[in-house]
């Protein structure tokens, strides 16, 4: 029989594209800089610095309806490579596509982060509570350097069974999606007393704003609850899957996931001193257990990879247990969450120009965590009164130089805010590199 397994790896990758984001941010960051670590505030500071809480700049009530934020990473990613991955006519095409994107250095890694709701509200002398609700999708892919040869132009399939696995041999993929409901809080301990007149309203829209010099800390508990998780590995001659998935994954899904349980922490210190602000915090410190484990296992050339021809059939397959095969329950097992380190400090200029820089190192080396440091430095312009535009630069090993930029307006005096922007204009635009594309909305933030 003539099967096409290279077609079940660009599969998976499909979803990793469609909720696509650079995880090491909420999808603020691209309209915030990339460097926000001393400058993030209000609901925005869950998963940055918690912290940052405690300034006495947050507004009384904050809250947001879900924003969105997508990144793919690839040393081979362009809009004409992912547009004939998904569309081409011809099989072969996508299958060069493919191997274009995931067959480069270090693969490709993919990114999302949804917003569903995020609220603050400031208690005045005692600090802030921030609470959200929110998605986070990652995923890494790789196709060794033959894996587009599996292709024929032979009725699309792949031919012959002994050179399946051998030209596949290397590849692997890695999916994860699960959802956070986080508690923030962040207070100050110690003041400095109060700030001049140019740091007044440093990182307020309110110019009545008063920025005490002050030390602050904070904390944040994560409940955690996987939706799926995928782990495809080919070597020798044979593919090895591990995988659970919630129920009609990924046409609908619970409110409150039941295939993985787990938690994390975060904790955060921040200063500021007249026009400085710093700060420091570690983020994502925890794990999840995954349960109604499936694991399947295919050896050529006895094994059957199976006749699937679209994303459906293939997570259908996995869900009622029919991948070709052997597939059998497996045990439960624990998957480590991408932990960091993140450092930052902010200057005001003056009501104008407000700079910043981050500096974000791994803590662990799992899946969807950075390869190696993160550095980014940034300015938020604001020169007219309802816009501020924010751009910077942010490297990071193995994607070059990217260029943030964004747009964060204001309308109805600051009550209501809208932004957008891409966490890279160098690869949104195709000039220099094409290592990052992306994409950031939020339009319904409120602020009172």
């Amino acid at each position: 029989m003539k099967k096409n397994y290279l077609s079940i790896l660009c599969m998976l990758c499909f979803p990793m594209f469609s909720w696509a984001q650079l995880q090491l941010y909420a999808p603020l960051a691209a309209s915030k800089t990339g460097a926000i670590e001393a400058t993030a505030y209000n609901w925005e500071a869950i998963g940055i610095n918690p912290a940052n809480l405690g300034w006495n700049n947050n507004q009384t009530v904050s809250f947001t309806i879900a924003d969105l934020g997508f990144s793919g990473q690839s040393a081979g990613i362009s809009y004409a490579s992912v547009y004939n991955s998904l569309f081409a006519p011809s099989q072969d095409s996508k299958a060069n596509n493919w191997e274009e994107i995931l067959g480069a250095n270090n693969g490709l890694l993919a990114y999302a982060d949804v917003n569903w709701l995020a609220f603050s509200f400031r208690i005045p002398k005692l600090g802030c509570v921030g609470i959200s609700l929110r998605d986070k999708v990652y995923g890494t892919g790789f196709v060794g350097p033959d894996g587009s040869q599996v292709f024929t132009n032979g009725n699309n399939y792949i031919l012959d069974y002994s050179d399946l696995m051998t030209n596949m041999q290397g590849s692997y993929i890695h999916y994860s999606h699960y959802r956070e409901l986080n508690i923030d809080y962040g207070m100050k301990i110690l003041s400095f007393g109060g700030g001049d007149d140019g740091a007044a309203n440093t990182y307020s829209f309110d110019a009545d704003d008063k920025t005490i010099n002050g030390l602050y800390v904070g904390a944040g508990y994560s409940f955690l609850g996987g939706l799926a998780d995928i782990n495809g590995v080919v070597t020798n001659n044979g593919m090895t899957a591990t995988y659970t998935l919630e129920n009609n994954y990924p046409q609908t899904f619970p409110i409150f996931p039941n295939n993985g349980k787990g938690s994390s922490v975060e904790f955060g210190a921040s200063a500021s001193y007249n026009r400085w602000k710093f700060g420091m915090s570690v983020t994502n410190l925890g794990s999840i257990t995954w349960t109604n484990v499936q694991k399947s296992t295919v050896y050529t050339p006895s094994g059957i990879v199976g006749n699937i021809t679209d994303i459906g059939g293939f997570i259908g397959s996995m869900q009622d247990g029919s991948m070709a095969g052997k597939t059998e329950p497996a045990p439960d097992y624990t998957t480590t969450l991408p932990e960091k380190l993140r450092l930052g400090a902010s200057y005001k200029l003056n009501s104008h120009f407000l700079f910043s820089s981050d500096f974000v190192m791994r803590l662990n080396n799992v899946p969807g965590n950075l390869i190696g440091p993160y550095y980014a430095i940034g300015a938020q312009i604001s020169t007219l009164k309802f816009l501020t535009v924010c751009t910077g630069l942010a490297t990071t090993e193995g994607y070059g130089i990217s260029m943030p930029l964004g747009l964060d307006c204001a309308f109805f005096k600051h009550h209501w805010e809208v932004y957008l922007g891409t966490v890279d204009l160098f690869g949104s635009l195709q000039l220099f590199n094409d290592d990052n594309l992306s994409a950031v909305f939020g339009m319904l933030k409120f602020n009172f």
